[in-house]
């Protein structure tokens, strides 16, 4: 691999991101999560198509702005790094994640990365790991904020644990992660590194297993499982059903922004095959 240059690849995602850089303070903050969190898809194509980066920041950030994609801790250490080459105190928390089919927030494959970032001394939740979650960041205090799309999340601190543990609560109209739990404490790299792993190359990870998209959209959310194409804002859900690889692909550049390096018409098609009757 070329040597990369961090000043280079600092360069590179904010014209990516189409921000201007500037001091680190609350506006630059929204401006670049508003901006990663739809430019940036949460997709696990790229896993499937055994094109995983390395676990190295620059590396990772690389392979995210060649248009190769990014899953939660893909996406969360890369959007970390740009906002500590840009001068902004962050924070990286294991976390872990709870869907409508657990009775409760799951380690292992149910892992997550979640950041917070500091400013002026207030703390604010900062996560554009889901495809589908924040548009903005929000304070990390109790409470409940309304987004673009209608969308409602609340933050919540958890009784009774030293230490301190947070949990943010998703929209339940998405159907998808309902709860992501962290704690107080900075996440040990070697936890990060063995969670990518996880779920970027183990074959029973359901990151690798299945074929799924999501983006984050200005006034909505945009999912895509398997073939079928999902919708969602303040005027309700709607749902497309795809027919064809051909469909597929243009789905997934037009709509999630993904670039697909070097896809083939049959690497497609195999993808179609398997994806459409999973």
């Amino acid at each position: 691999m070329t040597e990369l240059d961090a000043d280079v690849l600092v360069r590179r995602y904010l014209e990516c991101l189409g921000v201007e850089p500037g001091e680190p303070d609350l506006e630059l903050l929204v401006r670049l999560h508003r901006a990663h969190a739809q430019r940036f898809s949460h997709d696990t194509i790229w896993m499937s198509r055994g094109r995983q980066s390395p676990f190295e920041e620059l590396a990772m950030v690389d392979h995210l702005l060649d248009g190769e994609g990014g899953a939660c801790v893909h996406l969360n250490c890369s959007f970390a790094w740009l906002l500590e080459q840009l001068g902004f105190d962050v924070v990286r928390h294991s976390a872990r994640t709870q869907t409508l089919f657990d009775a409760e927030p799951l380690d292992g494959f149910g892992g997550h990365v979640a950041l917070t970032v500091t400013l002026d001394g207030r703390r604010w939740l900062a996560d554009i790991g889901m495809g589908h979650g924040l548009l903005e960041p929000v304070p990390l205090e109790p409470g409940e904020h309304v987004q673009e799309g209608g969308f409602r999340y609340c933050v919540e601190q958890v009784d009774g644990t030293s230490p301190g543990r947070w949990r943010f609560v998703h929209d339940p109209r998405l159907r998808t992660i309902q709860v992501v739990e962290f704690a107080d404490e900075p996440a040990e790299r070697a936890d990060v590194e063995r969670l990518y792993e996880l779920t970027s190359y183990h074959p029973d990870s359901p990151f690798v297993r299945n074929l799924t998209v999501g983006r984050r959209l200005a006034d909505g959310v945009l999912m895509l499982n398997h073939d079928t194409l999902v919708r969602r804002d303040s005027d309700g859900r709607t749902v497309t059903r795809l027919t064809s690889g051909d469909e597929w692909e243009q789905v997934l550049r037009d709509d999630f922004l993904l670039a697909l390096p070097e896809l083939t018409e049959d690497e497609r098609d195999r993808l179609w095959t398997r994806m459409s009757h999973a």
